[in-house]
């Protein structure tokens, strides 16, 4: 037996070494939807007969070290709402993107039955209630510890910005002690992803003092900058006992009071039959919808989905009724846990939220000049003016000693604007003289002549120095790879602070203790529809 050990020490050695003296490759791959190509989001892709696995992307995509093909891997690849399906490492192009397709597994409409001796039929709302009461039961009150792919990152027009990753191990107490104050977290490795595009000023913290940075309706306090914190936080079963996040609240004590539910049916996962279960809020302000998977055997709840929107009530009117409400996500958070053995373990967890930025005008001047020879002001912009709106005199003031200058004509010579005033010679000297005695750079004409521009658009048809608000969507995302059920918990460092950002100043441990853990990072181009 001690032989065996050491052997599977030395195995566990020379796999770790491996990762680190080549360069790994992968396979690609993307989940389908057979029905109607679309992505499958959230998949689980898991190495069979082994505790290793991954999810699918945003855009359905997923990668797998190559070395794995070594070992003569099957994929088992699962996902709540289609059939379960096996593909072969073997069969995959190392040179490609995969597409593998698959089935949806259709909901069946029945009532809500407990599987009890009497098969009674209950309410969904008293499914749920037995959920929460048997979350001591159904999830893990050991020590144990999650490894996995952590990443952050912002929507910018559909597109990946600000990608930031992470491997990590999550080692937990159990559900029986409180998450933030015992849970530890190490960082094995971390990267900033500057394959991808990134803004700085998306990136900024949250400034609800001058709104540059704000979510509507909404606060989320940054614990510091550490974006896993508040992932963790908003797991709403592994916070079942405290605070969460509205309209949750505390899971145990105000989820049931604060929303309303109905029964979508039941589906089928691994062979354990599933209910489906929607529930819905409907504020004055505020919409939220979800949904919940909860077991019919032992009432474990592997999934739940919840989204909280701001209500946006239309001004228009059809005769004496409102036209409606359009709605504005606010957050979403899904949390899916999978059983090992009689136990669940999170599987991976997902929040986002939307944010308004304020950012720079589109069309803005960037010089005004003074051509003392051809006499005219020349004011250049970022962008070409259009001529209708520029051509204005009205759109115009020129001021000097406080006395309005009168614009004679007006030229557009590509992104410039020529002013030409009605100015004499000792007016002109002594804007000149005014020139040399207030700035070092004699062409710059601010401090002489008082320039005021007004209604002017670029061809674009972007208004000069309107500052826009453009609308993001911030990602927090902790993808289980590797579950260990049997850790020892150790109080030796080095753990992550959980009051300094993942990617500031944070100790982490060689790569060589974080073997089973690959950045999952997604493809370049995020395209969400065949």
């Amino acid at each position: 037996m001690l032989f065996i050990k050491n052997l599977s020490f030395t195995f566990f050695l020379l796999l770790s070494w491996r990762l680190l003296s080549q360069e790994v490759g992968y396979f690609e791959g993307k989940l389908v939807d057979s029905s109607n190509n679309s992505p499958i989001v959230f998949a689980t892709i898991q190495l069979k007969r082994q505790s290793i696995g991954i999810i699918s992307n945003l855009d359905g995509s997923f990668r797998i070290p190559n070395y794995y093909q070594d070992m003569g891997s099957q994929l088992v690849i699962s996902c709540i709402g289609y059939k379960t399906v096996e593909v072969s490492l073997a069969d995959l192009s190392q040179n490609n993107v995969n597409t593998i397709y698959m089935n949806v597994e259709a909901i069946e409409l029945d009532s809500v039955t407990l599987y009890a001796e009497k098969r009674k039929k209950q309410s969904p709302r008293k499914v749920i209630k037995e959920a929460i009461k048997s979350i001591p039961n159904n999830y893990s009150t050991n020590h144990f510890s999650l490894l996995g792919y952590y990443r952050e990152y912002q929507l910018e027009n559909g597109e990946y910005v600000n990608l930031s990753e992470a491997s990590l191990e999550v080692f937990d107490l159990g559900f029986n002690e409180i998450d933030r104050l015992t849970t530890k977290v190490r960082i094995y490795d971390r990267k900033k992803n500057n394959d991808f595009a990134i803004n700085t000023l998306s990136r900024m913290p949250y400034d609800y003092k001058t709104g540059k940075k704000t979510i509507s309706k909404a606060f989320l306090n940054n614990y510091g900058g550490n974006e896993f914190v508040i992932l963790r936080i908003h797991d709403p079963i592994r916070n079942y006992n405290l605070d969460s996040f509205d309209f949750v609240n505390e899971l145990q004590s105000d989820f049931l009071v604060n929303h309303s539910f109905s029964t979508l049916g039941s589906l089928m996962l691994d062979n354990e039959p599933l209910y489906v279960i929607a529930l819905k809020r409907n504020h004055p302000d505020y919409l939220v919808k979800g949904k919940l998977y909860i077991s019919k055997y032992d009432f474990s709840i592997h999934k739940i989905q919840y989204a909280l929107y701001d209500k946006v009530a239309t001004k228009k009117r059809l005769g004496n009724k409102d036209s409606g409400y359009s709605v504005q996500l606010i957050f979403e958070t899904i949390t899916e846990y999978r059983k090992s053995g009689d136990t669940m373990f999170l599987n991976y967890s997902s929040f986002q939220n939307s944010f308004k930025l304020k950012v720079p005008a589109a069309f803005r001047t960037e010089q005004i000049s003074l051509n003392p020879g051809k006499k005219y002001v020349k004011i250049t912009f970022n962008a070409k003016p259009d001529a209708k709106s520029a051509m204005k005199r009205s759109s115009y003031s020129l001021r000097f000693k406080n006395n309005k200058l009168k614009i004679n004509s007006i030229k557009i010579e590509d992104k410039s604007v020529l002013l030409y005033p009605e100015m004499d010679e000792a007016s002109l000297k002594e804007v000149m003289n005014s020139l040399k005695n207030n700035v070092q750079n004699d062409n710059e004409i601010s401090e002489a002549i008082e320039v005021e521009i007004g209604n002017v658009e670029s061809v674009n048809g972007h208004i000069l120095n309107q500052e826009l608000t453009k609308t993001y969507y911030q990602f927090r995302e902790f993808f289980v790879q590797r579950v260990n059920e049997h850790v020892t918990f150790t109080k030796e460092g080095p753990f992550m602070d959980a009051k300094e950002p993942i990617f500031g100043e944070q100790q982490v441990v060689p790569l060589g203790k974080e073997f089973g853990i690959w950045m999952n990072t997604p493809l370049k181009t995020l395209k969400t529809s065949e």
